[in-house]
């Protein structure tokens, strides 16, 4: 069977507390015994591709194949899908799927699997040739933690908000006119605070514990939440209010403020 013919798979490996051998053992296993269980995909195991740059392996491995894919992520499959775009791995394509994965094992992923191939059959000469296992794919690379935002497209109505918010210079402007994530490692670790003021709804943070912010709910739910509960008000109000104190003669306590801002940003909840 040609592989390049065939469905991919791509399972995204967690950020995991546990033993490097040990988390690597496991997926490695896992993803040999979904190759065997189904020959007629291809299999590609990656880090955590949260963590990942546009320049790691992962990514690189992922865009040489441009057949649907079946994503296996413990991300929300907005983020995730969002995420594939940020990579240039596919734009959100309505061929590709997106699983959020709870328990890593072939029980539980093996329907899934199934499942996708129902309805994304090899193509061309792979639904003709003899049916053999393709060898997986497994990208062992070290990546560092990361948090940034990821912005969906689908729900940015270009207002520049995020970009006029944010203390960080996390964001530029495009050609388009749209907000671009250009500096994701300048964002302050665990910072959601222009998530709060998008009024379309489109920034996730998809490590955030509040399903708003992470991707787990819908842009238009998130959109609406924010208006109901006029998040973006209190949280320009208080990013305003530190400004102030930090432009003060005194400035041996600017970031000390300027943490105090995400901190009480962050508490506020919808």
């Amino acid at each position: 069977m040609e592989s390049a013919h065939l469905p991919t798979v791509v399972l995204v490996r967690p950020r995991t507390e546990s033993p490097l051998f040990e988390a690597h053992d496991h997926f490695r296993l896992l993803t040999d015994q979904l190759a065997e269980q189904f020959p007629n995909a291809r299999f590609i195991c990656v880090p955590f591709l949260y963590d990942a740059t546009g320049q790691s392996l992962a990514t690189a491995a992922i865009r040489q194949w441009t057949c649907p894919k079946l994503v296996l992520s413990s991300l929300s499959p907005r983020a995730a899908q969002w995420l594939f775009h940020e990579w240039d791995c596919d734009e959100p394509s309505r061929q590709d799927s997106f699983h959020q994965v709870e328990l890593y094992t072939i029980e539980s992923l093996g329907p899934v699997v199934e499942n996708f191939l129902k309805t994304h059959p090899p193509a061309g000469e792979a639904t003709t040739s003899p049916v053999s296992p393709v060898s997986p794919i497994y990208i062992d690379e070290t990546l560092l933690p990361r948090w940034y935002p990821i912005i969906d497209y689908d729900a940015c109505i270009g207002c520049l908000e995020c970009v006029n918010f944010c203390l960080f210079g996390v964001y530029t402007i495009d050609t388009q006119s749209r907000p671009v994530v250009e500096s994701p490692d300048a964002c302050r670790n665990g910072c959601p605070a222009c998530s709060r003021v998008c009024p379309g709804g489109a920034i996730m943070f998809p490590l955030h514990a509040d399903a708003a912010i992470s991707g787990q709910l819908d842009a238009l739910t998130v959109a609406r939440q924010i208006q109901e509960h006029d998040t973006a008000r209190r949280a320009r109000e208080i990013r305003n209010e530190h400004l102030d104190q930090i432009a003060q003669p005194k400035t041996n306590k600017a970031t000390d403020e300027l943490d105090q801002l995400i901190d009480e940003a962050d508490r506020f909840q919808e």
